[in-house]
């Protein structure tokens, strides 16, 4: 659905956010400002993400915007007031130039279900062709997470599939192969500890299992 908006879109800069989302009034503006002054390397800019109750998006305070660790893991500081250069903007809140979302494929369709790491593997493939992402606290949205709708998983033991899945193909897909076996450990272990928590049930290390092995076999896209 992103990639036919963006065909069908017609401003030079595209601004992506996720139908659980209240943005700024100053939104828009916001990034017109941030592109408008922007080295033109910079391709993407990711927005603050507030959400209340929760530290979701505030993973590390020593980092700003979005990383990825060596086996996988996502870290995010989404809710910093310092900019800053990242390696992914957040779903719900980016902004990117038009002609370069064409030129880099757009979204990777082969992140399934809950499309978890789609925005990580966007951010990675745009640098991965000489562009730039920063992050920028001024375009401001609130996350409401609304459970039902979207790429939400119906069930939440079948969502350790969904991510197991989408790590593998990320790994794969952007020379991380010779970590897949800590990536493995990684993913048990989320499934362990949300099971301890009771958010999903026993199967959900079937899910796991059965989504690495999938993820192993999905063709790469570009």
């Amino acid at each position: 659905a992103r990639n036919v908006g963006a065909e069908n879109a017609k401003g030079d800069i595209l601004i992506f956010i996720d139908d659980d989302c209240i943005p700024d009034n100053n939104l828009v503006q916001s990034y017109i400002s941030l592109f408008s002054s922007a080295d033109p390397d910079t391709w993407c800019f990711g927005g603050k993400v507030n959400e209340k109750n929760t530290d979701m998006f505030k993973e590390n305070e020593s980092i700003v915007g979005g990383w990825i660790t060596w086996y996988g893991k996502t870290l995010k500081n989404f809710v910093s007031d310092e900019s800053g250069d990242c390696e992914w903007a957040p779903g719900g809140n980016f902004g990117v130039k038009k002609s370069k979302f064409i030129e880099v494929g757009g979204f990777d369709k082969n992140f399934i279900g809950n499309a978890m790491l789609e925005d990580g593997d966007f951010g990675y493939t745009i640098r991965e062709n000489g562009g730039k992402i920063w992050y920028s606290p001024m375009p401001a949205i609130e996350h409401l997470r609304i459970p039902t709708g979207g790429t939400r998983s119906d069930s939440a033991s079948k969502g350790m599939y969904f991510r197991a899945h989408n790590t593998v193909y990320f790994m794969r897909k952007h020379g991380m192969i010779k970590n897949l076996i800590p990536g493995l450990f990684y993913l048990n272990g989320v499934a362990l500890k949300d099971l301890l928590r009771k958010k999903h049930g026993i199967t959900a290390i079937f899910w796991c299992w059965f989504g690495f092995l999938k993820g192993l076999t999905t063709t790469l896209s570009r």
